[in-house]
């Protein structure tokens, strides 16, 4: 099965988010730019959040994220990392002396 992660990451610009794998934890890093307000104007009410942001997801297996597939499409992240092959065991043989 393939996995997709969307992310809504509206009002942050593609060339600053960073996307990391450690294990099976993907992390999301990137700043969202404040939207400039009129000259002497103030606000009543400021729906959208502005700063720098973090967000770590639980992946449920292993993937090779410099093969992974990202697109950014009208604010949504949309990251198709392929699965990592899985570890086989292997047999050790013993020799006895």
């Amino acid at each position: 099965k393939e996995v997709v992660i969307k992310a809504s990451l509206l009002g942050v610009d593609p060339n600053e988010i960073h996307i990391s794998v450690t294990g099976d934890v993907l992390t999301l890093r990137g700043k969202v730019r404040e939207e400039r307000d009129l000259e002497g104007a103030q606000d009543h009410i400021k729906e959208r959040r502005d700063g720098r942001f973090t967000r770590s997801i639980g992946l449920p297996t292993a993937f090779v994220a410099d093969k992974a597939d990202v697109q950014f499409e009208h604010g949504v992240l949309i990251l198709k990392p392929p699965k990592a092959e899985e570890v086989k065991p292997k047999t050790i043989a013993v020799r006895a002396r």
